[in-house]
């Protein structure tokens, strides 16, 4: 299993299990998970990042991988254009697209399980 598919894979299990989380933890601390949420999935699309472009011998600079951190939306699509051009960068960026709404279905289902599971 290369390292960008465990990466993935790790991603929608902690997507799953911050789902939980969101409902099993007092209200209070949802502001925490919610941050957490943010910490990893910046964590995680840099890791991803990294592989591939390593995989790739695509040059990572300094200010791509900040753009990649600091601002995802544009620096991630910029990433995926510049690595594959532009069909393939599209097709890509579609992918990501529908993987992110992958794990909010798998936080949502984690969410719903820990409801059931609670009594809610």
């Amino acid at each position: 299993m290369s390292p960008k598919t465990v990466v993935l894979l790790l991603f929608c299990a902690v997507s799953f299990v911050l789902g939980v989380l969101t409902i099993a933890l007092p209200t209070q601390l949802a502001g925490i998970v919610e941050g957490a949420s943010i910490v990893i999935t910046t964590f995680f699309t840099f890791l991803w990042y990294r592989f591939d472009s390593n995989e790739r011998g695509y040059p990572r600079s300094v200010f791509l991988n900040i753009a990649i951190v600091a601002f995802s939306i544009i620096g991630f699509p910029y990433y995926l254009f510049r690595s594959r051009g532009f069909k393939r960068g599209f097709v890509a960026l579609l992918l990501s697209i529908g993987f992110l709404l992958g794990t909010v279905v798998l936080s949502a289902l984690g969410g719903v399980i820990a409801a059931l599971a609670l009594g809610y």
